[in-house]
């Protein structure tokens, strides 16, 4: 098809087509957008009518309801009805049977009977049939719970092609009632009903009533078949397809009093029909417009195409090496613009010639004085076609020499196979791979291969770019070899922390703690072994050591046991700031204005605390300071903390890095941050870690519960 608008139409009847095709195009856009936005209205005020429609037809079937419940109310008042069912003598029903009888002269109703509170029949008149249809026996059971007090109308019932339906109503003045008259009435259309319906819906719209259960329906004329669906539409609209590929739209109310539904439909087509009419209209104006658009495309395009073709005889002339035609098109529209435009054109194409033989000599010069190595494969035979400089420098054949080689030669034995492998799918996988090649003399070098596929001499080839990365990748080990002894290092330094922890540990309960008790332990064995006199002094010293191991157990458990942060970091570290000033000499100041808490994380928070206890140890131990600042602050990516006292200071940094300092530069590198320790002068001791605030890792969080070393 392509091709037969390339090759087989000339420009002037294709350009009539393209104007033809747009005003086409034009006509379809906007006669199916108006089409679809009529359809749609008229879809949208369908859906509203059938919402409508069935409230309305309810409220109607509603009201004809009531007029039976009060005509049978006012036929079950007679004595004579109450009497059979409070004295069953002959007489009695001899008079009911015939008042009976004489009610069954309204034609509407083809059975009449009496029946006690149980539901059993007492007496009755009409059609035998419906007197022994076995639907009878279960009507009462499913309608009288609600019939008690005001009668109601039972479901609708199917005795050969005719619908039936009870009206119930009670018998006696007061409740509880005597028992309950139930006139059987044949559905049909009353008189005048039947139009005033059709006018409230028109002839788009079909009614139905049904049982609640959806087991029987029917349009008031006879049985008919409705989906069971159409129960679940109430106070909805459902869609349900059709044989003939149409949708039938449903709706439905329940009707009071009664255990029936009414339901209205229509078909999609119905609602739909105005637009389809419209459609017609404007595909016969579309057609008239299409026929004048033909006519006038084709003059405008004979107008336009004429100095083109004298355009293209020039421009075959310039194909042959003639630049220098002249066609003579007086004009000021685009074809005159392109008249011109073509003259220059033919002078500017005879330059461009010389400039792109010399732009072809310097792009060999670039191939050729690369200082990377690059070689051309023949994607066929994978033999060299050309070779730069660079690369016969590096791999120490001549050129002679390398216009031998294949790309197998290039390689080691072991690793032909899969290179050969590695061609099969090169087409879907050219992402730089790093090699073995070997030189002449048989070094082998680690080359990173970068390739391309090029046009050379109009044959199909690789464009190859090898970088020598070998050094780089010796490098990388290098690198990688240090890293992993610095997770060595890391892993023997916590580990060494632990046991010096749980050895100062044993330290403290051995050397403290049990000492205490077994001073508490001999002065309660000194009061129990004297008399009265030593009692009293021996319980209240034994109490007061037994105070004193508890209180230093607990300073023990403090300094083991994290922070559980019920409260806030500021405020913990001002329990601790405290704690310390207690146990010290020394003023120790905290500042914490410019820290926002809600930025940082709970096992950050938890690592920061383990900082500030750490270093406040290590100046309680070691620096014999009379003054310590804490400063912590945030700032918009990173959280500082910063801590000085004016102590003996450090003479030699490294030297003095214990296991605490060790434990926290491991753990601050592990959350990326960094940890500066000096000492300004040889007086004094600054710890400054800078932390970034992004969340914790898993291994960041495994570390943050530990407690550090208590040594420097």
């Amino acid at each position: 098809m392509s091709s037969f608008f390339t090759y087989r139409l000339r420009i002037r009847q294709r350009l009539s087509l393209l104007i033809c095709v747009l005003l086409l195009s034009v006509i379809l856009v906007f006669g199916i957008g108006s089409y679809w936005s009529v359809r749609n209205a008229a879809l949208v005020v369908g859906e509203e009518r059938l919402q409508t429609l069935p409230r309305q037809l309810s409220k109607m079937l509603a009201a004809n309801v009531e007029e039976m419940l009060a005509a049978a109310r006012v036929i079950a008042k007679p004595q004579a009805i109450k009497k059979v069912l409070t004295n069953d003598q002959n007489s009695s029903r001899q008079a009911a049977l015939a008042y009976l009888s004489g009610l069954q002269q309204d034609s509407t109703y083809a059975f009449i009977e009496v029946i006690d509170t149980t539901g059993a029949p007492v007496m009755g008149t009409g059609q035998a049939k419906l007197q022994e249809a076995a639907f009878r026996k279960s009507f009462f059971h499913e309608n009288f719970p609600g019939c008690a007090r005001f009668g109601c109308v039972g479901g609708l019932y199917q005795l050969g092609s005719a619908v039936y339906y009870p009206v119930i109503v009670p018998i006696g003045d007061s409740l509880p009632v005597l028992g309950y008259l139930v006139r059987w009435r044949k559905m049909r259309a009353r008189s005048g009903s039947g139009s005033n319906i059709a006018k409230l819906m028109g002839d788009q719209f079909a009614m139905y009533i049904g049982n609640t259960d959806a087991g029987l329906w029917t349009d008031m004329d006879k049985i008919v078949t409705v989906p069971k669906q159409v129960v679940g539409a109430m106070k909805t609209i459902l869609r349900f397809p059709q044989p003939d590929g149409d949708e039938l739209f449903a709706s439905a109310r329940l009707i009071p009093h009664t255990e029936w539904v009414v339901a209205v439909t229509v078909p999609k087509y119905k609602l739909v029909a105005a637009a389809s009419r419209a459609l017609f209209w404007q595909l016969l104006v579309a057609g008239l417009l299409l026929t004048v658009g033909v006519g006038l495309a084709w003059v405008l395009s004979r107008n336009i195409t004429r100095p083109l073709n004298e355009l293209t005889a020039a421009a075959v002339a310039m194909t042959a090496g003639n630049y220098r035609p002249f066609v003579q098109v007086d004009r000021r529209d685009e074809i005159g613009k392109l008249a011109r435009a073509f003259h220059t054109m033919s002078r500017q194409v005879s330059e461009a010639q010389l400039r792109l033989q010399k732009e072809a000599a310097n792009y060999k010069l670039l191939f050729q004085k690369n200082p990377m190595p690059m070689w051309i494969l023949c994607q066929a035979t994978m033999k060299v076609l050309d070779v730069n400089e660079a690369a016969i420098g590096a791999y120490g054949y001549s050129r002679e020499e390398f216009l031998q080689l294949t790309a197998k030669d290039l390689r080691p034995d072991e690793e032909v196979a899969s290179f050969l492998a590695h061609m099969q799918k090169l087409k879907s996988d050219q992402s730089p791979a790093i090699w073995k090649h070997k030189t002449k003399a048989g070094k082998l070098l680690m080359v990173e291969i970068k390739s391309e596929t090029i046009l050379y001499e109009e044959h199909p080839a690789r464009l190859v770019l090898a970088n020598n990365v070998t050094e780089k990748l010796k490098l990388e080990n290098e690198l990688v070899q240090h890293q992993i002894k610095q997770q060595k290092l890391i892993a023997e330094t916590t580990i060494h922390a632990q046991e010096k922890e749980r050895e100062e540990l044993g330290r403290e309960l051995h050397d403290n703690v049990n000492q205490i008790l077994t001073s508490a332990k001999l002065y309660l064995e000194l009061a129990q072994g004297q008399g009265t006199d030593h009692l009293q002094r021996g319980l209240h010293k034994g109490y007061q050591n037994v105070n004193m191991a508890i209180e230093e157990i607990r300073k023990l458990s403090r300094k083991l046991v994290p922070p559980a942060f019920h409260s806030t970091l500021v405020e913990t570290l001002q329990g601790l700031v405290e704690e310390m000033q207690a146990a010290a000499s020394f003023q120790l100041e905290l500042n914490v204005q410019e820290f926002a808490e809600d930025r940082v994380s709970d096992k950050l928070k938890l690592i920061l605390y383990r900082i500030v206890q750490e270093q406040c140890n290590n100046i309680i131990k070691h620096a014999h300071a009379d003054q310590a600042k804490i400063v912590l602050e945030t700032n918009r990516d990173s959280v500082c903390l910063e801590i000085t006292d004016d102590g003996v200071g450090l003479k030699n940094i490294q030297a003095s890095k214990g296991i605490g300092v060790r434990n926290i530069e491991s753990r601050v590198s592990f959350l990326k941050g960094r940890v500066s320790l000096s000492s300004p002068g040889g007086k004094g001791c600054c710890l400054k870690v800078t932390i970034p605030l992004p969340e914790l890792s898993f291994s960041e969080e495994k570390y943050a519960g530990q407690p550090f070393s208590n040594e420097v």
